[in-house]
């Protein structure tokens, strides 16, 4: 019965120790350029134009062809993105 228990303890050790070096295992893929890249997407967009579209869909892809000028940091502070400068208006 101990035994049982013991070889169950081990048995879900190795398991366990395999399961969290698996990425490891493998090796991180090196970056490239250029190339397709495949997306899944859940449902087609109707349109890409995001301005004529409250479709999920459409701002999923958007989200990653359009960059705005500005954008926020994990402060919610203002930050670059595609903008090198700006002057705030005096109100």
């Amino acid at each position: 019965m101990i035994g049982k228990r013991v070889l169950t303890v081990v048995s879900a050790m190795v398991i366990l120790t395999g399961l969290s070096l698996g990425q490891s295992w493998a090796g991180a893929p090196k970056p490239c350029q250029g190339g397709t890249l495949k997306v899944a997407q859940s449902a087609y967009p109707p349109t890409l134009d995001w301005l004529a579209s409250t479709s999920i869909a459409t701002r999923e892809i958007d989200v990653y062809i359009f960059e705005s000028l500005l954008t926020y940091n994990k402060k919610f502070e203002v930050i670059p993105m595609l903008a090198t400068k700006w002057d705030a208006a005096p109100d």
